[in-house]
């Protein structure tokens, strides 16, 4: 048997049931709107900007390597371990950013935003810290866990349902649309919105920064590999490589079944996810395509790798054996990227973003308690 083969054997996946009183039954399509209320597509200075929005408001997760590891691809494999950081993943980045530029009046009355549960955990999180009222959008099937830790932030969280030949995602986003326009409550888009796409760059700007710490040339960088649902993170990394690191091939990582921005990155234009789409153990990455606002940047990647949950395992189980890290599947997608083989790692520098931990993972700030 192969090892992915084996790994499935000895760890099956086995998702937990949970049951919910659903807040909506509302089966109305919805495509997904232009967000954005900053109306100045995002730049690498508009990320820079967002980095001073930031400082001392989240964590500077750290760079890991494995000299096992190294030894065995015979190359340098970086991760960047998102997943230590506030709430548990990337997304509290674009979030807080987003937030703490709202007017006033708008903080007042509140903000509601959809999530498969990172956004929303990280929108949560901001959200406590700048005292604004939140309520988040999430799809019945989404991990307890990352529903228990809105709550935990104090968030209202509504539950919305998932509708059979439906993007979960678009069920969530009408019922937030909705909402947002019977309590005034100002809608946030997990990945559409400019300042968020600038605040979800700033994981680059911390990534380059702690390279030249390092010693290591920036021009030494081979890849930088990222998971991609609506594609805000490799939107706001892609502005700051391309300026930092022009020579860096950057690669977005899907899970099996949602490849919409490799098929997108093949013909030049957004493709929507195909329907039925299958089931996978990555929940944060099932948008229904690639952003409208995230893509004009994105199609400038060097191209896109497609995971299999059995290689998301795969890649949860080294990140665990050599780095310590306990990572959700969707944020062990871009380690199990670079271990596939789809590219040449040896004498090679390669970036990896580890962007959400699981259920087991402790966020730096709490880990300091």
């Amino acid at each position: 048997y192969s090892f992915c083969t084996l790994l499935q054997i000895f760890f099956p996946h086995n998702p937990p049931q949970y049951e919910y009183k659903l807040t909506t039954r509302t089966k109305s399509p919805f495509l997904l709107e232009r967000a954005a209320i900053n109306i100045m597509p995002p730049t690498v200075d508009s990320v820079q900007a967002a980095t001073s929005t930031l400082k001392g408001r989240i964590e500077r997760t750290p760079l890991l390597e494995s000299k096992r590891l190294n030894s065995i691809i015979k190359g340098r494999l970086v991760i960047k371990a998102e997943c230590l950081q506030t709430a548990g993943s990337f997304k509290i980045r674009g979030a807080m950013n987003r937030v703490a530029r709202l007017p006033e009046e708008e903080k007042k009355r509140g903000v509601i935003a959809f999530s498969s549960g990172n956004f929303g955990k990280g929108l949560s999180a901001a959200c406590k810290e700048l005292n604004v009222p939140c309520t988040i959008v999430i799809p019945e099937d989404a991990p307890k866990y990352k529903i228990d830790a809105c709550l935990g932030y104090g968030s209202q969280v509504l539950l919305s349902p998932v509708v059979k030949g439906q993007n979960r995602e678009v069920t969530a986003a009408k019922l937030a649309k909705d909402t947002s326009a019977s309590e005034g409550l100002t809608l946030l888009h997990p990945f559409e919105d400019f300042d968020v796409i600038a605040g979800q760059g700033t994981a680059a700007v911390e990534i380059i920064n702690q390279l030249r710490d390092e010693g290591i040339s920036l021009s030494d960088i081979n890849y930088l590999l990222i998971p991609a649902g609506g594609g805000g993170l490799a939107a706001g990394c892609n502005l700051v490589f391309e300026d930092k690191c022009p020579n860096t091939s950057v690669y977005v990582v899907e899970p099996k079944g949602y490849s919409d921005h490799c098929e997108s990155l093949e013909v030049g234009r957004r493709v929507p996810v195909k329907l039925p789409a299958p089931p996978t153990i990555c929940d944060a990455l099932q948008a229904a395509s690639p952003g409208v606002n995230t893509f004009p940047i994105n199609k400038r990647c060097a191209g896109g790798l497609v995971v299999s949950d059995a290689g998301a395992r795969l890649g949860q189980q080294v990140a665990r054996t050599h780095f310590g890290l306990y990572l959700e599947p969707s944020g062990a997608i871009a380690l199990a990227a670079a271990l596939s083989g789809e590219l040449c790692l040896e004498g090679k520098v390669t970036i990896v973003i580890a962007s959400g931990g699981s259920q087991f993972a402790t966020p730096l700030r709490e880990a300091k308690l």
